[in-house]
């Protein structure tokens, strides 16, 4: 399977890969899983009804990987709440 994904990141907890409109973030250690369980978790709370609209993602079940939605990162002008989010990693979904 990642012979059809594109490395697009890696960090110190976590490869980061895009096939398509998604993005895989697959653990390297035990605080990448945190990472990952972390962004579903937030997701499942807020999820796109709260002023910072989360990106889709889920967990692929008995594994620590994560299924993301990919974001269209070239934001002119970033919204405010934009300073608050991880690397301000913010960008505009399918739906934009």
């Amino acid at each position: 399977m990642l012979n059809v994904m594109t490395l697009i990141g890696e960090g110190r907890n976590r490869k980061v890969y895009r096939h398509k409109n998604w993005v895989v973030k697959i653990p390297i250690n035990h605080k990448g899983e945190l990472d990952n369980f972390w962004e579903v978790k937030v997701f499942n709370q807020y999820g796109k009804k709260h002023e910072v609209k989360y990106a889709r993602c889920r967990q692929i079940p008995k594994t620590n990987i994560l299924v993301m939605e990919y974001l269209d990162t070239k934001v002119d002008k970033p919204p405010h709440w934009a300073d608050f989010i991880d690397c301000h990693q913010v960008g505009y979904d399918k739906n934009k």
